[in-house]
């Protein structure tokens, strides 16, 4: 499968609460799994230790809420890799359940030449 057709036909899954149109994208080949998201999170130091903190730019908080905890529970629970551009470099890493509350493990990066 080439990147070009996972990305046209990953399932796309609607990530509400923080304005309309988000969503999220499984990229997956094989037993490899992609969740690549946007906004979901907005801050590592704050989406993980405390997901239901709402944000400025929450439309709809409860529903933005829910939507953050069911993306991170999912992303724990099944060892997902993410990504998303607003988490520190290299925005690849895996989320890791800690009581209440998450963790953000980057993903190693090894520069090649």
């Amino acid at each position: 499968m080439s990147n070009r057709r996972a990305l046209d036909n990953g399932p796309r899954r609607h990530r509400g609460g923080r304005f309309t149109g988000h969503i999220a994208v499984n990229i997956s080949s094989g037993r490899e799994e992609l969740l690549l998201t946007g906004d979901v999170v907005v801050n590592s130091a704050v989406s993980f230790l405390h997901p239901e903190w709402p944000f400025g730019f929450d439309i709809d908080v409860p529903l933005a809420t829910k939507t953050r905890m069911a993306f991170l529970d999912r992303a724990a629970a099944d060892k997902t890799l993410v990504g998303s551009y607003h988490l520190p470099f290299p925005g690849f890493g895996h989320v890791v359940r800690e009581g209440s509350a998450y963790r953000w493990l980057p993903a190693d990066w090894q520069w090649t030449s």
